[in-house]
């Protein structure tokens, strides 16, 4: 696993999307993922695992850069991350990324990202089954400040390599 879509950084999503389809000029897709951030007016939360924190994807600068940009975001207030340690208790949800959404105006739905993309899902039965994941998820992870420390301290190791 590593960090979702929206939190990465251009060096990040590159070296993803290199390893991922090699001989493609993927800036145009990188700077798409990178910029959907900016075009959200929503607070977002997220269960990350902490091995994510410890996978140097680019290399020890790209990851201290990285890590330094999802620091940013907590301190603004744009998101809040909680790290599911590596000991806790359920491994469930580590399959892959998953976001819920709200609606004041519709139903709630769902998107699963997987490797070649994702999928929206709006089968409520499915949206509940992935709501009750995210409550487990949540409770097994660290709360936010402890997660902000470990996040901080992972950015430090990166920097002094």
């Amino acid at each position: 696993m590593v960090l979702p879509g929206i939190l990465q950084i251009p060096a990040y999503a590159g070296v993803l999307f290199e390893d991922g389809r090699p001989g493609e000029d993927m800036r145009s897709v990188v700077a798409a993922r990178c910029s959907r951030l900016a075009a959200l007016s929503a607070s977002l939360e997220y269960v990350i695992p902490h091995h994510v924190l410890k996978t140097a994807v680019g290399g020890a600068e790209t990851m201290a850069d990285q890590l330094s940009h999802v620091l940013e975001l907590i301190d603004s207030g744009r998101i809040r991350v909680q790290i599911l340690p590596d000991d806790a208790g359920t491994r469930a949800g580590l399959a892959g990324h998953f976001r819920l959404f709200s609606f004041h105006d519709r139903l709630p739905m769902a998107y699963a990202e997987h490797v070649s993309g994702g999928v929206l899902i709006d089968d409520m039965a499915e949206v509940h089954r992935l709501g009750a994941l995210w409550g487990t998820l949540s409770a097994f992870a660290y709360d936010p400040s402890h997660s902000c420390a470990l996040i901080k301290e992972a950015e430090r190791e990166y920097r002094v390599d």
